[in-house]
């Protein structure tokens, strides 16, 4: 999020039209740029912002106000309009998420009950295991902001190493008929010259 020409949108977008999937920001970037921040933690609905651009620097949490731009010094407009529109990104995140989990949609759409951060994070990885949606996350690994929060992501939302050798053992293999040869390898050797 940190070079120049760094448009968070337009990366979604472009995983829509490109790949044709489905993503869901699980973050929101805060600035762009050389004015790039941090980001919001849509899932637990708080500002995870670096004061520094230093490599091994701190990242504090904040709370989500409608005042986040204003104190991050966020001047950019369309910076501006993102943070804007969080609590939208925030619905539509939940809402996907809930499809993943009938108790959880039904607490929901009977008694209002918002679904708890570890909730969401096995929506999400039920969600992605079974590949109806692809999380999206921001970051700079120049400057490690973000760093820490993707590999978080990768041990809560994909697979285990285990799991991905167990479904490829499982995959069936090729038909082959009884009397068919193994396979050997040929070997190409280049013919010296005198």
């Amino acid at each position: 999020m940190d070079r120049s020409g760094a448009n968070f949108l337009r990366c979604v977008d472009m995983i829509k039209k490109r790949l044709g999937a489905r993503p869901l920001p699980v973050q929101i970037p805060i600035g762009s740029e050389d004015n790039f921040k941090g980001m919001v933690d849509l899932v637990e609905m708080k500002a995870l912002v670096w004061e520094s651009d230093d490599k091994d620097a701190e990242w504090k949490v904040l709370d989500v106000t409608p005042d986040l731009a204003d104190k991050l010094h966020i001047t950019v407009p369309s910076d501006r309009q993102l943070l804007a529109n969080v609590t939208q990104f925030r619905t539509e995140l939940v809402d996907t998420c809930l499809e993943q989990n009938d108790e959880a949609m039904e607490a929901f759409l009977t008694h209002g009950t918002v679904p708890s951060g570890d909730i969401l994070r096995a929506a999400l990885r039920k969600g992605t295991l079974n590949s109806a949606f692809t999380p999206v996350l921001c970051g700079s690994s120049y400057k490690n902001k973000g760093v820490q929060q993707v590999l978080d992501a990768v041990v809560d939302y994909l697979p285990a190493r285990r799991m991905c050798l167990r479904s490829r053992r499982s995959m069936p293999t090729a038909n082959r008929s009884a009397n068919a040869k193994p396979r050997t390898r040929s070997r190409f050797r280049p013919s010296r010259s005198k």
